[in-house]
């Protein structure tokens, strides 16, 4: 189990039943959702959400952190990892969520360049995968910039996506 991370500007936390408020604060925001591949989300389908994050890490003993600024506390977004199941494997996905104020300012790339070391060098995985929507060329983007290489495309949460891994090199 790990216990979360820290970078530069950022620590990232276990999520915890207290979080709901932020999380909501993400899953209603209809602009990060389109991007997310979903759409604006009710209290209730946040709470689900939430309430199977914490029962992932209940079960993996790893999984979403929530993110916040080191200086201020300001919430920041979501990051971690979940088990997965895309094109009929389980995997190890690199889940990565940032508030719009936060976007093109670097957050992202340094959370999921701390989360791939902490992957393969805490948690010992073979590989991580990613997986963005095929039009987000951002997301893409940061998945290339953070070592990981396109498999695929896929069709994964009833969209179609574009497949990245990454393995662990010491593996």
């Amino acid at each position: 189990m790990h216990s979360g991370f820290k970078t530069g500007r950022t620590v990232g936390k276990p999520i915890q039943p207290s979080d709901f408020d932020n999380l909501h604060s993400m899953y209603r925001d209809p602009k990060l959702m389109t991007l997310m591949g979903g759409r604006a989300l009710s209290e209730d389908e946040s709470r689900d959400r939430l309430n199977a994050m914490l029962e992932h890490w209940d079960t993996h003993r790893f999984g979403i952190c929530m993110v916040h600024d080191r200086a201020d506390d300001r919430f920041l977004g979501r990051a971690g990892f979940r088990m997965s199941e895309i094109d009929g494997q389980m995997e190890r996905e690199l889940w990565c969520g940032f508030m719009p104020d936060c976007w093109r300012k670097g957050i992202a790339t340094e959370v999921a360049f701390e989360l791939v070391n902490l992957a393969f060098e805490e948690l010992n995985f073979e590989d991580l995968v990613a997986v963005s929507l095929s039009e987000n060329k951002g997301s893409r983007r940061l998945i290339e910039k953070t070592g990981f290489s396109y498999e695929k495309d896929v069709t994964y949460a009833g969209l179609e996506q574009a497949f990245y891994r990454q393995k662990n090199p010491d593996r």
